[in-house]
């Protein structure tokens, strides 16, 4: 599972279903985040918090959007 970038990378690696880019990302509701004030559900977390990110460190969260 973790070997996705080494396979990626492989010239005769067949990807079957093309990359979508939809133009938004987001967390399922109950996923835990790294944040300033420890592991916390996602759900719970608001505009002005931080959380670790993998690319920059610890971010800012600037807005919060929730859709049922």
């Amino acid at each position: 599972m973790l070997d996705w970038f080494q396979k990626r990378m492989n010239p005769e690696f067949d990807l079957t279903i093309p990359p979508v880019s939809v133009g938004e990302g987001g967390l399922l509701a109950g996923t835990h985040v790294a944040s300033n004030l420890g592991w916390r559900p996602v759900e719970a977390l608001c505009a002005g918090d931080k959380v670790l990110t993998f690319d920059h460190g610890m971010q800012t969260i600037v807005e919060v959007c929730a859709r049922p």
